[in-house]
């Protein structure tokens, strides 16, 4: 056997080494099985060539580079029908297959193998070479790439659409009038006299010209902030009571004059080109109703957060994109992203997300760092406790129950992924109860991620585990 035997098999909490040794120890004693762990690239082609037949058990690889390299070299190999390599073997001809679901073909086949003549033997390996320069070489894969690639530039993009995995049908969306081709930027207001400077500035900056800036003063306490919107030029402050960030982003949508809408909180920037693309995608297809970008955070933080197009299940339970800057067609976030007061605690756009999905209008993510969060102490966020989080995540599923019961069986799988159910509340185990802050947190975080790359330690914890499971 010859790979990583360090993979942990999680059902039984041991590496796929552990089992394999206790399975068939009397093997291993008498020689008759060796593992050799892993081996270099370069290593490859000699262990291959010096084997009688190559088996790839695989059930799951796609990109069978093993099988393709193994048969290249003219040997025979047993493969599962299950893999990607099911449909570069032709059965008896240039290798053999066996199937998972009938496990007794594997060892009808492999007999079938050991039985060849050394002349049957060398036909299926010299047939199984010439498959490979035949089907799968570089030049040949190369040319039918092109040939592809030339095919989808000539061929006219369908009009009006993207291709999402999951479209709701679209509801009817109320011809609001709007300027045609203006933007407008809607900007909530509260005490971030420090930032808002910083942030109208990214703004100008847009490549996109046609934008209406609105900054909605939401009640400001701090004199200093409320004098900095005065030295503003040319911009329109609007003053109201204080009721919330939803409030003044939902009030920014409803007085806004352009056929596009964005967001952009006070102590956040965009890149000077997000606008333009953004809308550029809005314009061009009929089913994209809002569109994002992946984000680059700043001050406290210089990560990247490869944000992803929210589609359900997964966005059903993890906001997958920056909900807080995204640019809409103004219409459709009138008709299903309204901010919702009553999860006014930082996920009211989450919120906003998953009502536009519900009613069809679905969004898109651009792969560029085109806005720019700032990562700040004293943010509303990172202020949130954890019975605000879990009131929000109640209300938002019990609002929209018809959606979240369509996705239920995929819904509960993902949060099994996470560790089954019993091991909550579960009367035979021991409570527990483990709080950590989080820098603890991310001291623990780095040692997983040290003990992940120890096979030694990986089985040392992998046995703690097994003996505390509520660790």
């Amino acid at each position: 056997i010859i790979g990583d035997t360090d993979i942990v098999y999680h059902p039984e909490l041991k590496t796929m080494g552990q089992l394999v040794k206790e399975k068939y120890a009397g093997y291993l004693t008498k020689g008759l099985l060796l593992l050799h762990g892993k081996i270099a690239p370069s290593r490859m082609n000699d262990y291959i060539m010096n084997a009688h037949v190559v088996i790839v058990p695989s059930i799951v690889d796609n990109l069978p580079y093993v099988v393709m390299e193994a048969m290249s070299l003219g040997k025979v190999v047993l493969v599962s029908e299950q893999g990607g390599q099911r449909e570069m073997v032709e059965e008896g001809v240039s290798g053999f297959l066996f199937d998972h679901a009938e496990p007794s073909t594997f060892g009808v086949q492999l007999n079938k193998i050991l039985t060849l003549t050394p002349e049957e033997m060398q036909r299926i390996g010299n047939n199984a070479s010439q498959n490979m320069s035949e089907h799968y070489s570089f030049e040949k894969i190369r040319k039918e790439k092109m040939q592809f690639l030339e095919e989808v530039k000539a061929t006219p993009a369908q009009p009006g659409y993207f291709p999402f995995l999951y479209q709701e049908k679209i509801s009817a969306i109320k011809d609001t009038p709007g300027m045609e081709g203006l933007l407008s930027v809607v900007i909530p207001y509260y005490n971030m006299g420090d930032y808002i400077e910083e942030c109208i500035q990214s703004v100008f900056q847009s490549t996109y010209k046609q934008i209406e800036l609105l900054i909605i003063n939401d009640g400001s306490t701090n004199t200093a902030a409320t004098v900095k919107l005065e030295a503003l030029k040319n911009i329109t402050v609007i003053h109201t009571a204080n009721r919330g960030l939803a409030a003044a982003r939902n009030y920014g949508a409803t007085i806004a004059k352009g056929e596009f809408l964005a967001f952009l909180d006070a102590d956040d920037k965009v890149a000077p080109s997000y606008y333009e693309k953004a809308i550029a995608v809005l314009k061009k297809k009929d089913n994209v109703f809002f569109a994002g970008s992946w984000v680059k955070y700043f001050e406290n933080s210089n990560s990247t957060w490869p944000a992803f197009t929210p589609q359900p299940p997964y966005a059903l339970l993890h906001n997958p994109v920056n909900s807080s800057g995204l640019v809409y067609k103004k219409n459709a976030f009138l008709a299903g992203g309204v901010n919702d007061k009553q999860v006014d605690y930082g996920l009211e756009d989450f919120e906003s997300v998953i009502h536009m999905l519900k009613k069809g209008f679905n969004g898109v993510v651009l792969p560029e760092a085109l806005f720019y969060y700032r990562v700040r102490t004293g943010s509303m966020f990172r202020n949130i406790t954890n019975e605000k989080l879990l009131y929000s995540n109640k209300y938002i599923t019990e609002k929209h129950k018809d959606f979240y019961t369509k996705f239920a069986t995929q819904i509960i799988n993902l949060l099994n992924a996470n560790g089954p159910g019993y091991l909550y509340d579960n009367p035979t185990l021991e409570i527990q109860v483990s709080v950590r802050s989080k820098t603890e947190s991310l001291i623990f975080f780095k040692l997983k991620s040290f003990i992940k790359k120890n096979g030694r330690l990986k089985r040392l914890a992998l046995l703690f585990r097994k003996i505390k499971p509520r660790l």
